[in-house]
C-alpha cells in the first residue's frame, strides 16, 4: 500500500511539473510579422488579429503579398494550431506546435517530434 502511494506520489509530482512549465500566450503576442531561417520553417509568417495568416519563403522568390500559403490559427494556452488550406480551399491540414516561449521580439515553438524552431520579429 505504502508503495503504491509513493508511486502515484511520484506520477502526480511529474505531472505538475509539466504543468507548471507550460506558459499562457496572449494571441496578441502573436499578431504581426515573424522571421525564421529553421529548415522546417524558413521564411516569413504573418498573424492576423482576426484568426487568418500567411507564409512564404523568400528564396523561393515569393514576397509579402504573392504568398501562397494560407493558414488560419489559434492559440490554447501554449499550443499554436495552423490549420493550412489547400488552392482550393478544400483541403485542411492541422499543423500544432508547443510555444515554449515568446518575448516582443522572439518566439520559440516546438512540434509533436521536440524540433525546436527559433522565430525573429520583424
Amino acid at each position: 500500500m505504502l508503495a503504491v502511494c509513493f508511486v502515484s506520489a511520484l506520477f502526480l509530482a511529474s505531472c505538475n511539473g509539466d504543468k507548471d512549465s507550460r506558459i499562457e500566450v496572449n494571441p496578441q503576442d502573436l499578431y504581426g510579422l515573424w522571421y525564421s531561417e529553421s529548415s522546417i520553417t524558413h521564411g516569413f509568417w504573418r498573424y492576423n488579429s482576426d484568426g487568418t495568416g500567411t507564409a512564404w519563403d523568400p528564396d523561393e522568390d515569393v514576397h509579402e503579398g504573392e504568398e501562397n500559403t494560407k493558414f488560419t490559427w489559434e492559440i490554447e494556452v501554449d499550443q499554436i494550431t495552423h490549420i493550412f488550406t489547400g488552392e482550393e480551399g478544400n483541403q485542411a491540414v492541422p499543423k500544432i506546435y508547443t510555444i515554449t516561449s515568446i518575448t516582443s521580439s522572439s518566439m520559440t515553438w516546438k512540434d509533436n517530434y521536440g524540433n525546436e524552431k527559433y522565430l525573429e520579429r520583424r
